[in-house]
């Protein structure tokens, strides 16, 4: 299954969590943009305008190529990137599942194919998939 990760920046250890598990199923992470963040990493403001589009046009093609995104639901009203991932997933037929205590956040959630109030009801819902290699 290749798998997309879509969390809000400032929860960055929550979203290396979640894709060191799914790789752990035998399942591909399309984006490195987990990787890429590093603590001294510019903001996304204090980016270029080249490296800005750059980073989104990547991002976007992890999308493109996954078979489900996983949207770790961004607490305290965070990560503006990580909606605009679950729109453009959403938009291009992607299965989409979201987790995480603020999943009722938006009426756009209730679009996702699965809704779990924890990250690892979701990991255990993933490993349970017979077809996560398919995907």
């Amino acid at each position: 299954m290749r798998i997309y990760i879509s969390a809000a920046v400032a929860e960055i250890d929550r979203a290396r969590s979640a894709a060191d598990a799914v790789r752990s199923l035998g399942c591909d992470v399309t984006s490195d943009w987990i990787e890429a963040i590093k603590p001294d990493s510019p903001h996304d403001r204090d980016m270029t305008d080249a490296d800005r589009q750059r980073v989104a046009i990547q991002d976007l093609d992890g999308i493109e190529r996954c078979g489900l995104l996983w949207l770790l639901v961004p607490a305290e009203r965070r990560g503006r990137g990580a909606w605009v991932e679950l729109g453009f997933a959403l938009a291009r037929g992607r299965t989409v599942i979201c987790s995480g205590p603020d999943a009722r956040e938006t009426i756009f959630t209730s679009l996702c194919s699965r809704t779990f109030a924890a990250d690892l009801d979701a990991l255990a819902w993933l490993a349970s998939r017979e077809d996560r290699r398919r995907m």
